[in-house]
């Protein structure tokens, strides 16, 4: 009843008094070692028991005693054990355990959760949370600090971001004052917790706060520069961008940093593509390949994350989705051994992507089918993995499914402000409905659109080129051609063509000028174009591949075919 009424974390005076009054009906030595065996919680080990209350309070040692309680009922034994060579118990009743509890000392409780943790120690218990909370209830503030950072940064890795900003709220409760390093490393955690968590504001702010007290290359330092940077890129501050980039290029990491800056790394390369700083891009990867080089044959997740910014590069910076896919299954199986949930999923979504990109549709569902169940709901590896679930309706055909599916996944990422997410969910969408010819539902998007073309480069290229396919279906091609113009002038100032735009924008352009009239050169854009495909295509060596990225991409299997019908 008290569990009913939500009063379970105090139970009444009066059953706790029944469990007391039965505990002390036993024999002194058998409510010793319940006493003892409380300390550890609901299940404990004799190993343990033994430590906490010392051979000379149990003349008659175990024999026989712990089967009397396992046959009174008070605990039961259990067929497998935590840990080797240690048999395993726990209470029979939740009751019993708490009754037992309640006879402890406050001197007793201090001692006891202080000689539980130790022992636990010793044998090599695995859970840092468990040990925190003995230090927690034995005083020691210092040493459930320690154990709560590493449960912290176990959380981070599994993907439990609510899990490690907890733990790390447990710090202040156990009453510790942390200082220097190690209220670094904390306020880092809850920057990186945040980063993923789609509160880039407070991350910023938090790994800005890290930078200035953290002792450069250190773990604190690497992990807040990583979240500093992907916040600048999200919160759209150049400046502050630019700088951070200088500084994490320059440092130079201790041995247990070089994990965490490896995701600084990475979160460089994909900003600096993004905003079409190809050379700068190629630049940090030769960097990223400097530092973690002596790594990657020991560290996973190290391995994982370079294999996984070598990919972003060369799908996005190569246009080679093939090289990229490769890349992307290796991190995958690096994540794997690893355990990084994080970016398990992500991976999983970006191996779709190079299957879309080479017109392999039915693996690439079942990709993002995997890495939007492995995500968390509304996390940002769901919301990207959503948004090239569009994309892949689009390309697929099926086209009001699509805009139904992008407009909801840009809405999910606005509410979780993720805005880059949202742009690329709404590019989709666009696409999907220039390809069902619905130009006015088409135009009234772009208008909204607008707005975000200084915000995210490659828009100057992709909203000129969607009002030059709108501008030729209404009868205007020299105005198309005009636009189409500006295209490729914006798309020559980004830096490098952009893997997802270049062929619609190339295509619109040669449209545009056949119907104004202009075939000649119509069809030489068309011809390099044609050309650029065919030599990608060579440097795919999987044959079914080659041809479904000629063949089953529609932007590709129209400029070839265009080319064919215009000679």
């Amino acid at each position: 009843r008290a569990v009913a009424e939500g009063r379970g974390d105090s139970l009444p005076e009066t059953v706790l008094g029944m469990v007391e009054a039965r505990l002390v009906a036993l024999e002194p030595e058998a409510r010793r070692v319940l006493r003892a065996a409380s300390v550890f919680g609901q299940s404990f080990w004799w190993g343990g028991v033994a430590t906490l209350i010392g051979d000379a309070a149990l003349p008659s040692g175990r024999v026989g005693l712990l089967d009397r309680l396992v046959e009174r009922e008070l605990i039961v034994r259990r067929r497998e054990s935590r840990f080797a060579r240690e048999e395993e118990y726990s209470f029979r009743h939740a009751l019993v355990r708490e009754g037992s509890y309640a006879m402890l000392t406050e001197r007793d409780r201090l001692r006891g959760h202080t000689l539980a943790a130790e022992w636990l120690i010793s044998v090599g218990e695995p859970d840092p949370a468990i040990l925190a909370d003995h230090f927690e209830h034995a005083g020691n503030a210092a040493r459930a600090t320690e154990h709560f950072v590493k449960a912290a940064e176990l959380a981070l890795s599994a993907g439990d971001f609510t899990a490690a900003l907890g733990f790390t709220d447990r710090v202040r409760q156990a009453g510790a004052v942390a200082k220097g390093e190690i209220a670094a490393e904390l306020l880092a955690i809850r920057a990186d917790a945040w980063n993923w968590s789609h509160d880039a504001a407070r991350s910023y702010d938090a790994a800005k706060e890290v930078l200035a007290i953290a002792r450069p290359g250190s773990k604190s330092y690497a992990r807040a520069i990583g979240a500093a940077v992907n916040g600048a890129l999200l919160l759209r501050r150049r400046d502050a961008l630019d700088m951070l980039l200088a500084e994490l290029y320059r440092t130079e990491p201790d041995d247990d940093a070089i994990t965490a800056l490896s995701f600084a790394y990475s979160s460089a390369i994909i900003s600096l593509l993004v905003m079409g700083q190809r050379d700068a891009g190629e630049r940090f990867l030769r960097r990223m390949k400097e530092v973690v080089t002596p790594s990657l044959a020991r560290d996973a997740s190290v391995a994982g994350r370079f294999d996984y910014a070598q990919a972003y590069w060369y799908r996005v910076a190569e246009r080679d989705p093939y090289t990229a896919l490769g890349l992307d299954r290796e991190a995958a199986a690096h994540f794997t051994v690893s355990g990084d949930r994080r970016f398990l999923p992500l991976s999983w979504t970006h191996i779709g992507l190079d299957l879309i990109m080479l017109g392999a549709y039915a693996e690439a569902e079942h990709e993002l089918a995997r890495a939007t169940r492995a995500a968390t709901t509304g996390s940002m590896p769901a919301i990207l993995a959503g948004t090239y679930q569009t994309l892949l309706l689009v390309e697929r055909g099926a086209l009001e499914e699509a805009v139904a599916a992008g407009t909801s996944v840009a809405d999910q990422a606005a509410a979780e402000g993720e805005s880059l997410l949202r742009y690329n969910a709404q590019y989709f969408v666009l696409q999907a409905l220039l390809r069902q010819r619905n130009f006015a539902a088409a135009s009234k998007l772009l208008d909204t659109l607008m707005p975000l073309m200084s915000a995210v480069p490659a828009s100057n290229i992709w909203i000129p080129t969607a009002r030059a396919v709108i501008e030729l279906a209404e009868g205007s091609a020299e105005r198309a051609v005009e636009l189409t113009n500006t295209a490729l002038a914006n798309s020559a100032r980004f830096g490098m063509k952009h893997y997802l735009t270049e062929g619609p924008l190339v295509l619109a352009r040669a449209e545009a000028l056949y119907a104004a009239g202009r075939k000649a050169e119509a069809r030489e854009g068309l011809g390099r174009m044609r050309e650029d495909l065919l030599t990608r295509a060579e440097r795919i060596r999987d044959p079914a591949y080659a041809r479904s990225f000629i063949d089953g991409v529609f932007v590709h299997a129209r400029t070839l075919a265009l080319y064919s019908e215009w000679g």
